[in-house]
């Protein structure tokens, strides 16, 4: 039993240090469109929040813009979403299984808790059709007004 939460939590990849929610489309494993939501101590203290996007391209480089719920009203709004995140059903054995073979990846991972509890890394993945894609494909283009080349401090405005 042991052997198999280890195995199973193994097999999640990791939020990077900086993100407290990661949410992708991917075609491959070298072209995505990631939007990773920034942990800032700024941030946490007024409300405020920053967004990163990383575009991997086909020749596996990679591309980051900044956005900032500052100067975009975007990014609030894709804050407010991750609280309608659509779950998927947990099916039964006997359910059959449709197998979609597209390319496109869409998943959302963050870390999810009950209450004041300890949390656990939860990923939902799924592909084209599903109320998730759709999701991912509004939150990217929810936030596509918001990036900038550079990353703008979320600085308390004067």
């Amino acid at each position: 039993m042991i052997v198999a939460i280890l195995l199973q939590a193994a097999s999640l990849p990791a939020l990077p240090a900086d993100a407290w929610v990661r949410v992708s489309a991917s075609v491959g494993s070298h072209r995505a469109t990631i939007i990773d939501f920034i942990t800032d101590p700024v941030d946490t203290r007024d409300g405020e929040h920053t967004l990163r996007l990383i575009t991997r391209t086909g020749d596996g480089s990679s591309i980051s813009s900044w956005a900032t719920s500052r100067t975009c009203r975007g990014v609030r709004e894709a804050v407010e979403a991750l609280g309608s995140i659509p779950f998927p059903a947990v099916p039964s054995p006997r359910d059959g299984t449709e197998i979609i073979v597209d390319g496109v990846t869409y998943s959302v991972l963050f870390s999810a808790r009950y209450g004041t509890q300890d949390s656990g890394l939860l990923e939902l993945r799924s592909n084209v059709g599903t109320p998730l894609a759709a999701w991912v494909n509004k939150m990217i283009a929810t936030t596509k007004p918001c990036w900038s080349g550079y990353r703008t401090l979320n600085k308390p405005m004067r």
